[in-house]
């Protein structure tokens, strides 16, 4: 596949122009200084998701697992990103169905997804960004098709082998040119991109049979021989069960530039072969580029064919995109190559017992080792999978193949296992086959723009607020006050100021589930001693969360079809308990009859905050926006008889104290508590702006707890609109603020582990029988695993996928099979 020179050449312009001509150097010497500049600039950001199994069930947890790596160089490193956005797509109607935001510490995260009983049975989408991600659009994005299905067999994805087969063809380098021999890659594939083995015949005008070719299950091969501009070709082509059809290849050059690249029949070097027939005599320039670093280069004589023979130990393992360059860096021919395929962790897995039954423990002893056998230490999750109800292949995408291969190419890989799997004899050669179909997305030649670019995604080290002030005058910035109030916790606190055009961002900031924000912005004004907060009459906009464009998707990488039967016992049975339990559960569920809607002021939430005070304080301060020029609610209360404030009171560090005129510092104050609950010192209520209060209330003598002590002088009970279960909408447009209930980190929850096996009406046939997203091998590679068979005498499927230490995926698989009891 070909890049257009011409937009190469016009990229490098804006980048070198200055350069070649102030130095006089030409564009390709200063190539090498321009990619490393982006390479540091922006290096490449890699995420996975491990779940729990590949496909759901309606009201199923998906369990999931991050991984995320960032590779700058020849180096692999954790993740800076925190927030990772998980959404899962529903492609029917093109919406996002359910979304978490996932805390990433150490490269690693963990949240669930609950599959509620709207989403009708289908191939969904999950899908995993970080906000640097977007900087590269959706080529960077994670994603990960599942199924969400009925339990009824035989149902299917909808691709049937019919009589319309699609062959794609693309020329090693990019063109057929005349005279040159030329190797081709194939990709086969039914209507919906789903590959298929095919074979077929190449004839010449003369309806000579020139060879004959194959795809391999997935629709992958190949086909090699020598065009003549003269000439026009034909290929004839079928499965197995379809009709012959007729195909044309691309149209052949009469000059141009062939380079063939041979990664497989030297085991310790790569050979490069290049040809032309163009005349030109200008050197040319080959590099190798790897993990978006320049990895290779080297210059040439034009003037006849060059054969290059490049040592294999001299890269790393992963993708090699070679490009062929003139002294412009007009791209010439290209070609992806997969070099040490095979360098991937081992595991080993010893179980405690030769034989297992239902209900047994399962001590399982696994240990990860590299190439050499060295012990890997690192982070990994498992899940222990019925692989009667869940079909696993050892073949599809893991988090190996993902990183090595599936993040870097710009298709969907069908089974990309099998370009890994050591057992497999053809793995390499079809692997070779595989990178002639496929484009290079780990570096863009159009991705330089951005060194230009200062509206870049940056890595986010925590949660984002952002937005602006509408109608301001410019060079005329604002201060900001913060608050994000939890439906349970403590109010959290957060100042700053705008830029000059009125733009602000909250960054680092951390919050869990949804919570309520409230953000105000206003001028300080110096009035004698005291600093006054003047409102400002402008509109405060919070911005949108941007999100990458929703992608259709071919569900090529799922499988065909699921082959349940009725007449499967075991299945048969697991669907009477599954039943069983679905009518258990709606029997707990409570019938409401007609239901009436009344208005705010006919049936009330009782309001709780103030019960313990039987609603009856000393005395009750409603706050009106009269009030709202006030600092907090220390400012306010100075301006109250009776009270007196104990230093600064719009400090924060250390907070105020009130008390009341006779008191004195030895009580400690009045307390302070905010919706009823209890505050540890005076930061949360100084800390609250006036407009997010709703009225105080002032107790003493009996109305004080006695939790407060005999000596309190008082307790103020703070009660704020977002605490009030009947809020008075009415009353929440207020100018110079906004309010937004906001989506933070997703709380994490710990997997069920099944009911006591002693327990005889315990039924137990969940299709994931264990799930642990903490693993963690010890210096050896060695870790214990632990878990409880269900009632389901199958065959259980136990999958590890993780990063070494060293960034390295790892993925093994074991088998264990279960007997009845």
């Amino acid at each position: 596949m070909q890049i257009s020179s011409k937009s190469l050449a016009a990229i490098f312009f804006l980048h070198l122009f200055v350069l070649t001509h102030s130095f006089g150097q030409s564009a390709i010497e200063k190539l090498p200084e321009l990619i490393l500049n982006y390479n540091q600039a922006f290096p490449w950001e890699k995420v996975y998701l491990h779940t729990d199994k590949p496909q759901y069930y309606s009201k199923d947890t998906i369990w999931i697992k991050a991984y995320g790596i960032l590779e700058k160089e020849e180096k692999t490193a954790n993740t800076s990103s925190v927030p990772l956005y998980v959404e899962l797509i529903d492609p029917k109607f093109q919406r996002i169905a359910a979304e978490i935001t996932i805390k990433m510490d150490q490269g690693n995260g963990r949240g669930d997804l609950v599959i509620t009983e709207d989403l009708t049975p289908g191939p969904y989408t999950l899908r995993a960004y970080t906000n640097y991600m977007k900087n590269f659009g959706g080529e960077a994005v994670f994603h990960k098709d599942i199924w969400i299905r009925d339990f009824i067999p035989g149902q299917s994805l909808g691709y049937t082998e019919g009589s319309d087969l699609q062959l794609s063809f693309f020329p090693e380098g990019g063109v057929l040119v005349d005279g040159i021999k030329s190797k081709i890659g194939i990709k086969a594939s039914e209507p919906g991109a789903k590959g298929i083995a095919s074979f077929g015949y190449l004839f010449n005008s003369k309806m000579d049979t020139l060879l004959r070719f194959e795809t391999n299950p997935m629709g992958v091969g190949s086909l090699s021989f020598v065009p003549q501009i003269n000439e026009t070709y034909e290929i004839r082509a079928k499965t197995k069960k379809g009709p012959w059809q007729k195909f044309r290849l691309a149209a052949i050059q009469a000059t141009g530039f062939v380079m063939e690249v041979d990664p497989l029949s030297n085991i310790e070097n790569i050979n490069i072969t290049i040809q032309h027939n163009s005349g030109d005599t200008r050197d040319l320039f080959l590099i190798g580029m790897s993990k978006g670093g320049l990895v290779y280069q080297k210059q040439m004589d034009a003037k006849r064919n060059q054969q290059v023979s490049i040592p294999k130990d001299d890269f790393l393992p992963g993708l090699v995109s070679f490009y062929l360059m003139d002294t412009e860096t007009n791209i010439l021919a290209q070609r992806l190559v997969m070099l040490h395929p095979f360098s991937n962790g081992i595991g080993n897995f010893l179980t405690d017992k030769s034989s297992y039954q239902t209900k047994d423990t399962v001590e399982l002893e696994v240990e990860i080792t590299d190439e050499f056998g060295r012990g890997l230490p690192g982070d990994f999750s498992v899940s222990v999978l019925d692989s009667y109800q869940v079909i696993s292949s050892l073949k599809e995408d893991n988090i190996f193949t993902n990183f090595h291969l599936s993040s870097e190419t710009s298709s969907e890989i069908e089974n990309p296992f099998h370009y890994f799997d050591p057992e497999n004899p053809y793995a390499a050669r079809d692997l070779d086959d595989l990178l002639l179909t496929q484009r290079w997305r780990r570096f863009s030649w159009e991705n330089l723009r951005l060194l230009d670019n200062r509206s870049v995604h940056y890595i986010e080290e925590g949660l984002s607020l952002s937005g602006n002030l509408s109608g301001m005058k410019k060079d005329n910035s604002h201060r900001l006050a913060l608050l994000i109030n939890p439906f349970s916790g403590e109010p959290i606190f957060h100042e700053g100021d705008t830029d000059p055009e009125g733009n602000f961002s909250f960054r680092g900031l951390e919050y869990y589930d949804s919570v309520g924000v409230f953000l105000q912005a206003y001028i300080p004004i110096e009035k004698g001693k005291n600093t006054w907060k003047v409102l400002k009459k402008h509109e405060v906009n919070l911005s949108k969360v941007e999100k990458p464009v929703l992608e259709n998707r071919t569900f090529a990488t799922l499988p065909t079809i699921f082959y349940y039967t009725d007449d499967d016992a075991y299945l048969v049975k697991v669907k009477k308990v599954n039943d069983m339990l679905d009518q258990m559960r709606k029997f707990r569920d409570i019938e409401l009859g007609e239901v009436t809607v009344t208005g705010r002021r006919s049936n009330l939430v009782p309001d709780k905050r103030a019960e313990f005070y039987q609603n009856s304080p000393y005395t009750s301060l409603e706050i009106t926006e009269e009030m709202h020029a006030y600092q907090n609610i220390f400012h306010f209360l100075k301006t109250k008889l009776g009270y007196k404030v104990i230093g600064d009171e719009f400090s924060l560090s250390p907070p105020p104290i009130l008390t009341l005129r006779s008191g004195s510092l030895n009580t400690g104050g009045v307390r302070f508590i905010i919706d009823g609950k209890p505050t540890f010192n005076n930061l949360l209520a100084a800390s609250l702006p006036l407009h997010q209060i709703e009225r105080i209330d002032i107790l003493r003598g009996p109305n004080v707890p006695s939790i407060y002590g005999a000596n309190s002088e008082g307790v103020i009970n703070v009660l704020t609109k977002s605490g009030n279960p009947n809020p008075d909408f009415s009353k929440l447009a207020i100018t110079g603020n906004a309010t937004m209930v906001a989506k933070g980190y997703a709380p994490v929850r710990d997997f069920y582990t099944g009911p006591d096996p002693e327990v005889p009406l315990g039924m137990d046939y969940r299709s994931t029988l264990y799930w642990n997203p903490e693993i963690r091998t010890d210096a050896n590679g060695k870790a214990k695993i632990i878990f409880q068979l269900s009632d389901g005498d199958s065959e259980v499927w136990v999958r590890l996928e993780g990063l070494s230490d060293a960034g390295e995926p790892v993925f093994v698989m074991h088998k264990i099979k279960v007997g009845e009891k």
